[in-house]
């Protein structure tokens, strides 16, 4: 049973808690953020898909951030990077 008082998350509020959120959780501020000094995990988005799940005329890079972020799967990456290492590459 949900409380109607709950609000949802918002779209920054989730990235938040995935990245330097989660790293303070854990006690690690080596983690979720672009940093010097910082390990380096990241993947490259592709943007210009071919499901158009991002290309919408006018769109923000916030809104299209926001499309996959909530929608985005692996078609959508182009690469993957773990410890400052490209591992993936499509």
């Amino acid at each position: 049973v949900s409380d109607p008082s709950y609000k949802p998350l918002t779209m920054a509020e989730a990235f938040y808690l995935g990245t330097r959120g989660g790293a303070a959780c854990i006690g690690r501020d080596d983690l979720g953020a672009f940093r010097v000094g910082n390990t380096f995990d990241a993947i490259l988005v592709d943007c210009n898909d071919p499901v158009k799940l991002f290309a919408m005329p006018g769109d923000t890079f916030e809104r299209r951030f926001e499309r996959f972020f909530f929608n985005g799967d692996d078609r959508h990456i182009r690469q993957l990077y773990v410890n400052g290492k490209l591992v993936c590459s499509k």
